[in-house]
């Protein structure tokens, strides 16, 4: 298996961040990585934002640096990987996703891309649980195949599902440490952030 091309960030097709991006903490959009702290705001680094809603009260919001992003996914075990891969490549259909982002390309509003579960096709409005994601640069966001995107919280189960003890308790680890969450919350796996 070859590597997959770097992401090319500048012919991406972007969008001014919207709020459902913004960070409830700072009231505005994120400014800095949650790990390295580095400023994500002046455009020079691509990052991600990844936010985990219960109905509509994010319960774990961060942005990550890719480079940071990078290191935590292969914190992730080899078997983990492989299996988030496997599941997502059965069950994200990227020619329907290619079509979604095709209708999107004569408007700068990016919802229809991450109103809907990639793989349910639920309505974020019908989840009771539910993530999404995108990749950014400066302020603005990416749109593309995987960015951005809404995983509800039945698909979300089907992932832990596969996941192995050490990813779990890597999981576990990373909210108690990142947003002081007792482990009794990550008994609701609906509820961890794997978008990493």
């Amino acid at each position: 298996m070859t590597e997959p091309e770097p992401y090319n960030f500048e012919d991406a097709r972007t969008v001014p961040i919207p709020r459902q991006f913004h960070s409830l903490e700072k009231d505005g959009p994120f400014n800095a990585c949650l790990r390295c702290e580095r400023p994500l705001l002046t455009g020079e680094t691509p990052y991600m934002i990844e936010r985990v809603f219960k109905r509509d009260e994010p319960i774990i919001e961060y942005a990550m640096c890719l480079d940071c992003a990078g290191s935590a996914n292969s914190e992730l075990s080899s078997e983990s990987r492989q299996a988030i891969r496997v599941w997502f490549e059965e069950h994200l259909d990227p020619y329907a996703r290619y079509q979604r982002l095709s209708e999107s390309n004569d408007s700068d509003d990016p919802r229809p891309l991450f109103d809907d579960c990639v793989i349910t096709g639920r309505a974020a409005s019908d989840c009771d649980e539910r993530q999404i994601m995108a990749l950014c640069r400066g302020d603005r966001m990416i749109l593309g195949i995987s960015s951005p995107m809404m995983i509800s919280g039945a698909a979300t189960e089907e992932i832990i599902g596969l996941l192995s003890e050490q990813t779990k308790g890597w999981l576990e680890d990373f909210v108690g440490d990142n947003f002081g969450m007792p482990s009794e919350f990550c008994d609701n796996p609906d509820l961890l952030p794997l978008l990493i």
